[in-house]
């Protein structure tokens, strides 16, 4: 993992989880390239933005 950093507020999240809607998702499966991975997560954070709910999106970069 050298060079990944990943910060946010634990504590934000946990009060999210605790007051509000939440659901962690991803447009990630392992039988799919990284590429096609990736135009998905692309499409899936469009698809967030688009949606007039005004659900907002945290971006997590994984291993």
């Amino acid at each position: 993992m050298d060079g990944l950093k990943i910060t946010f507020n634990l504590s934000r999240v946990w009060q999210h989880f605790l007051t509000k809607d939440f659901a962690v998702i991803s447009a990630h499966k392992p039988n799919y390239s990284e590429d096609e991975n990736e135009k998905r997560s692309n499409l899936l954070k469009e698809m967030l933005i688009g949606m007039s709910a005004g659900y907002g999106f945290k971006e997590i970069k994984g291993v």
